[in-house]
């Protein structure tokens, strides 16, 4: 981003996809006014409105599995 200033500070929260500079093309940003949801591109243009459950889903990292290790062998 180049330490350009996307938008003015007019939001109360701001959160990035969780994919975000991951070069898979889906660099959203997704930002709270009040009760209000929107989303904006890396330019700061609001793309459009969208829910809580939207951001939610779109900001939270994906769950990653890991299996527990198998115990130790028995000593002898």
């Amino acid at each position: 981003m180049n330490n350009k200033i996307l938008c003015p500070l007019i939001y109360d929260e701001v959160r990035p996809s969780y994919v975000y500079g991951l070069g898979f093309g889906d660099d959203k940003i997704y930002a709270r006014k009040g009760k209000d949801y929107f989303e904006i591109n890396i330019n700061g243009k609001v793309l459009k409105s969208v829910t809580r459950q939207d951001v939610q889903q779109k900001t939270k990292s994906p769950r990653i599995e890991i299996p527990e290790p198998p115990p130790p062998p028995k000593i002898k």
